[in-house]
C-alpha cells in the first residue's frame, strides 16, 4: 500500500506533480508547450530558431540579429483554439434529474371518480412544483457560472488537457469570506452560512490552475485518490491536499516536510466529493508537432528575408577603385585604401567612404589604374545587380509545414477547405477524423464540468440552511460538438434519413450545422401546416387513450399525455369531463362534443 494521505508532506505533493509531468509529457516538453500556448512565446530564448547560427563563438550576437526578423505563425495556438471552439461553441446543456421521480397514481378497482380526479390533480401539481424547482435551480447554477466566467475557465482546462494531458478546475472559498473567531486558544476560521443556495454559491470562486501546480493523484496500490494544489502564501510555498474520509472531504494544508510542524486540517461533508476536478486527454502537442512548428516559423522568417533582398538588392562593382577622400592626415580608424606621393614629397592617404545609396543618387565610379610598360591606363568600371529571389519557394514550403501541423493534429480538413484541392469525400473523411478526436475528449470534459458543479453545490448545500439539492437531484452535462460545416451531399443524406424514419428531425438539424436545435424546432412547429398536422395526430392519440373512459381516463388527461398545452382547450376538455360526471350524458354525445372542440381548435390554428 502507498503512503497514506494523512502522512503526506509538501515534498510528496510536489513530487506527485513532477512525476506526472515527466511520465506524460517530459519536463522539457511541458515547458516548451507551456511557452508555446500559455505565453505565446515561439522564440523560447533562441531554441525556437531552426536555421543556421554561423560562428558559435558569436551565437548571442547572431541570435539577437535573427530575432529582429523572426516571424512565428502560431499554428499550435490555432489548432487548440479550433478544438476548444468545436467543443464549447454552445453553452453546455445542464440537466437536473430527480433521484426519486414522482410516481404516477395507480387506482384500485372501485375507486370513485372523485378520488381519481383528486389524485391526478395532486400528481400534476407535484410535477409542476418539481419542474418549477428544477428551472429555478438551473437558473441559479447558470447565473453563478456566468458570474464566475466558468466557460472561459472550462475552455482553458480543455486546451491544457491537449498540451499537458491534464486540465483542472478548482472550487474554493477566498479566506476573506471565512468567518474568523478569536478565542483563548487562538484564531479559528469557519465556513460562512447562507439562507439560500444562491447566496451560498456567491461565497464560492472557481479557477483553472495550471497543470504544474494542480493534479488529481491516484495511488496505484490503494486505488485512493487525492487532489493537490500548490500555492504560495506570503512568499512561502504551501499545498492543499484534499481526500475523502467517508462522506467528508478532508483538507490538509501542507507547509513543509516536518510532520511535527503545525498544519491546518478541515473537514467538509461533501458526500464523497472534493473541490478539485481534472480531465485527461490524449496529448495533441507532441514532440513532432513542436518540431513542425519550429520548422514553420523558420520558413515564415525566410519570407521576411526574401522580401528584404527584393527591396534592397545586392550589387557588386567591377574594375572600380574604392570610394574615398584624399588627405595628408593619417587615418585613425584603420589603414588607408592606398597612398600616393606628390611632386613635393608629401604623402596622401585615401580615406574609405561608403558610397551614397538610394533613389535619385548618381555615383561616379573611377576605374582601377593599370600600370604597365605601355603606360598607365584605367580599366572600365561596372556595376552588377543580383536579381531578387522569387518568393514562391518560401510560400510553398510554408504552406507545406502549416498543412503538416494540421494533419498531425487531426485537422486536415481545414487545409482541404482552404485549398479546394480534394474531393468532398476526402473533406468528409478528414472532418470525420476531427470529429472522432473531439468525441474522444467530450466525455472527459463533460465529466469535469459535472464534478465541478457538484462540488460547488455540495459546498453550498453545507453552507445553506435546509438545502439538499444533491440529495434530491442528479446533475448531467451535455456538450454540443461541432466539427465544422457539412457538405451539400451530407445535408441531402440527413434529410433523406428523416423521411425514411432512420433519423429524428432534431438529430438531422444538429447534423446539418444548426446551433440552437430547440429554437429551430419551435420555429418549424409554429408554421401553420405543421400546427395542423400536429393537431390531427393529437386528436387521434386522445381518442385512442380515452377509449370509452372505463379505466378512469379523462379527456383532459388524455390531451395532456398527447402533448396538448393549450390552456384554453384544456379548460374546455375539463368542462366536458365535468359535464359527463354531473349529467351522465351518453358516450356518443360526449364524443361528438369533444370532436367538435378539437376540430374547431385545429382549424383555427391552421
Amino acid at each position: 500500500m502507498g503512503k497514506p494521505f494523512t502522512e503526506w508532506t509538501l515534498s510528496d505533493a510536489k513530487d506527485a506533480i513532477s512525476k506526472a509531468i515527466a511520465e506524460q509529457v517530459t519536463k522539457d516538453g511541458f515547458e516548451s508547450n507551456r511557452r508555446f500556448v500559455e505565453d505565446r512565446d515561439h522564440w523560447q530564448d533562441g531554441s525556437g530558431w531552426m536555421g543556421p547560427l554561423g560562428d558559435q563563438s558569436r551565437r548571442a550576437e547572431v541570435l539577437a540579429a535573427i530575432k529582429r526578423q523572426f516571424t512565428p505563425r502560431d499554428t499550435i495556438g490555432e489548432v487548440l483554439d479550433r478544438m476548444a471552439n468545436a467543443l464549447l461553441k454552445r453553452s453546455f446543456d445542464l440537466q437536473l434529474t430527480p433521484l426519486e421521480p414522482i410516481e404516477e397514481p395507480q387506482f384500485e378497482e372501485g375507486t370513485s371518480e372523485e378520488d381519481k380526479a383528486a389524485a391526478i390533480a395532486e400528481y400534476e401539481a407535484a410535477l409542476a412544483d418539481q419542474e418549477a424547482e428544477i428551472e429555478e435551480l438551473s437558473s441559479t447554477i447558470r447565473t453563478w457560472a456566468r458570474r464566475r466566467r466558468l466557460g472561459e475557465k472550462i475552455r482553458k482546462a480543455a486546451k491544457r488537457s491537449r498540451w499537458a494531458t491534464r486540465g483542472a478546475l478548482r472550487v474554493w472559498i477566498p479566506p476573506g469570506r471565512l468567518v474568523v473567531t478569536k478565542g483563548k486558544a487562538g484564531q479559528t476560521s469557519a465556513l460562512p452560512t447562507a439562507g439560500t443556495i444562491a447566496d451560498a454559491l456567491d461565497f464560492l470562486e472557481v479557477d483553472a490552475p495550471s497543470p504544474d501546480v494542480a493534479i488529481v493523484y491516484r495511488d496505484d496500490e490503494s486505488a485512493e485518490s487525492a487532489a493537490i494544489f500548490v500555492f504560495k502564501d506570503d512568499g512561502k510555498e504551501r499545498a492543499e491536499l484534499w481526500f475523502n474520509d467517508g462522506e467528508e472531504a478532508v483538507l490538509r494544508v501542507l507547509t513543509n516536510d516536518d510532520q511535527e510542524a503545525e498544519e491546518e486540517e478541515y473537514r467538509v461533508p461533501m458526500g464523497g466529493r472534493i473541490p478539485i476536478a481534472e480531465m485527461a486527454a490524449e496529448l495533441l502537442v507532441t514532440d513532432a508537432v513542436r518540431r513542425q512548428q519550429h520548422r514553420l516559423n523558420f520558413f515564415e522568417s525566410l519570407i521576411v528575408r526574401v522580401g528584404e533582398t527584393a527591396g534592397f538588392p545586392e550589387r557588386y562593382t567591377t574594375n572600380a577603385e574604392p570610394n574615398g577622400i584624399w588627405s595628408t592626415s593619417v587615418p585613425v580608424d584603420g589603414p588607408p585604401l592606398t597612398t600616393e606621393t606628390d611632386s613635393q614629397g608629401r604623402t596622401w592617404y585615401l580615406h574609405p567612404v561608403h558610397r551614397t545609396l538610394g533613389a535619385a543618387i548618381t555615383t561616379e565610379l573611377m576605374g582601377v589604374l593599370d600600370q604597365s610598360a605601355e603606360g598607365d591606363r584605367r580599366a572600365s568600371p561596372g556595376v552588377i545587380f543580383k536579381d531578387p529571389t522569387d518568393p514562391e519557394y518560401a510560400t510553398k514550403v510554408t504552406d507545406h509545414a502549416y498543412h503538416a501541423i494540421l494533419n498531425e493534429c487531426k485537422q486536415a480538413h481545414i487545409a482541404l477547405e482552404r485549398t479546394s484541392e480534394a474531393s468532398g469525400t476526402a473533406y468528409e473523411q478528414a472532418r470525420g477524423d476531427f470529429d472522432s478526436d473531439l468525441n474522444g475528449v467530450r466525455p472527459e470534459l463533460e465529466e469535469l464540468i459535472r464534478k465541478t458543479l457538484e462540488a460547488a453545490l455540495a459546498w453550498a448545500d453545507h453552507m445553506a440552511a435546509e438545502s439538499d439539492v444533491l440529495a434530491r437531484y442528479r446533475i448531467a452535462v451535455k456538450l454540443q460538438v461541432s466539427a465544422g460545416p457539412v457538405t451539400n451531399e451530407e445535408r441531402n443524406q440527413n434529410n433523406a434519413d428523416v423521411k425514411a424514419g432512420t433519423m429524428s428531425r432534431a438529430s438531422a438539424i444538429h447534423a446539418n450545422g444548426t446551433e440552437d436545435v430547440d429554437a429551430e424546432l419551435q420555429r418549424i412547429e409554429s408554421e401553420p401546416a405543421a400546427v395542423a398536422e400536429l393537431r390531427s395526430k393529437q386528436i387521434t392519440m386522445i381518442r385512442e387513450l380515452y377509449g370509452d373512459g372505463s379505466d378512469g381516463m379523462t379527456w383532459e388527461r388524455a390531451a395532456r399525455i398527447a402533448g396538448v398545452d393549450d390552456e384554453e382547450l384544456l379548460e374546455q376538455l375539463r368542462s366536458a369531463d365535468q359535464e359527463v360526471q354531473d349529467t351522465g350524458s351518453q358516450q356518443d354525445a360526449q364524443d361528438a362534443a369533444i370532436q367538435e372542440i378539437l376540430a374547431g381548435t385545429g382549424a383555427a390554428a391552421a
